[in-house]
């Protein structure tokens, strides 16, 4: 039993030449359309914040008689670095060519130190009582806060990638450098 053939372009009369065959058809119907150009010079707002008193509750958690015999004074030490760091990224409130690159380095640096510190907790930072609010980048007055490292660090790289894509859009508008 064989495969039946695809059709093959016809003669078509009123134009003089070949009309596409099917396979032409379906491959021009899946290709994705062309970007338009302001598509590709979009910028990704940041989703912004306020600060968080992440020490408060690490002291609360590493001073709860079952933990305290277990955290060392690197784990507070790690626990007080990432609050200056959060507290830091919260003043980026916009984002400018002399700063952005930096930025993203620190949302994604703060990101990884987060996931470091979150791997020594059971619950994914839950157990420390700490409520983390980021307003949506796209709908601002819609506000979201949620107890765990995970939406925290999501939240942090998607501020990474709204500096990159600050960088490429205004790469773009700027032009090659020579």
């Amino acid at each position: 039993c064989r495969a039946p053939h695809p059709p093959r372009a016809r003669p078509n009369p009123t134009a003089g030449s070949y009309s596409a065959s099917v396979d032409d058809q379906l491959v021009h119907t899946l290709s994705p359309p062309a970007l338009p150009v302001e598509m590709l010079s979009a910028e990704l707002p940041l989703k912004l914040t306020k600060p968080v008193d992440l020490n408060a509750g690490a002291r609360a958690f590493f001073d709860a008689p079952v933990v305290r015999s277990q955290v060392t004074p690197a784990a507070r030490e790690e626990v007080e670095r990432l609050h200056v760091k959060r507290n830091q990224l919260c003043t980026v409130q916009k984002l400018s060519i002399t700063m952005a690159e930096d930025a993203a380095r620190e949302f994604i640096s703060y990101s990884s130190r987060l996931a470091r510190f979150e791997r020594r907790l059971e619950h994914g930072g839950r157990e420390l009582g700490v409520r983390f609010a980021w307003k949506d980048a796209f709908k601002t007055k819609l506000k979201v806060d949620k107890p765990d490292f995970e939406w925290e660090r999501a939240c942090a790289l998607f501020n990474a990638a709204a500096c990159y894509a600050f960088l490429g859009a205004t790469a773009l508008a700027r032009g090659a450098v020579d």
